[in-house]
């Protein structure tokens, strides 16, 4: 392993050398952790990634502890607009929600997905595709479409709780 704790660097190579088309390119990140491969911090404060190897980064520069610092800070107040509900209303249209916006409606109707536990993406994808109908006429104002939902999508014995956690969502939407 060629780089340190600490150095700057750039993603020059795809993750998986299979798929070219990685969004990871070109990105500045730093290395925060060295185990199997490096963990980086991506500056933007995109988020952080894991088990990248030499040959897939360019070193740019030496950096330090503050700039993991100003990078967390980005990312917390990514993480906090995404999970705000002017931001959600805002991007629900034009359907450049993140990942973060679809996980924070899924706990405010009170499912989780398979995602929280094993980071599947695919397993996020599909509860969304499953749900994406209630919340999209919540998010419109269609209360009772979203409850006449609840029936085809919840099991038997959840019904009631995802109706009353579906009620306080759309109060917290429209309120």
């Amino acid at each position: 392993m060629n780089f340190k704790k600490y150095d700057i660097v750039k993603v020059i190579k795809p993750y998986w050398e299979d798929i070219p088309l990685d969004s990871h390119i070109g990105k500045e990140a730093i290395i925060t952790e060295i185990r199997c491969g490096y963990e980086l911090t991506f500056l933007d404060g995109s988020g952080t990634s894991a088990w990248w190897h030499d040959h897939q980064l360019a070193f740019i520069k030496k950096g330090n502890e503050d700039i993991v610092k100003v990078a967390e800070d980005k990312y917390n107040e990514r993480i906090r607009l995404a999970q705000s509900w002017d931001w959600i209303k805002e991007h629900w249209e034009d359907g450049t929600i993140s990942a973060t916006s679809i996980l924070f409606l899924m706990n405010e109707i009170g499912y989780h997905s398979a995602f929280e536990y094993n980071g599947e993406y695919f397993a996020l994808f599909m509860d969304f595709k499953i749900l994406y109908p209630i919340f999209d006429c919540l998010l419109k104002g269609e209360l009772d479409n979203a409850l006449s939902l609840v029936d085809k999508f919840f099991k038997p014995h959840c019904h009631d709780k995802a109706k009353e956690n579906i009620i306080k969502c759309y109060n917290k939407i429209h309120n």
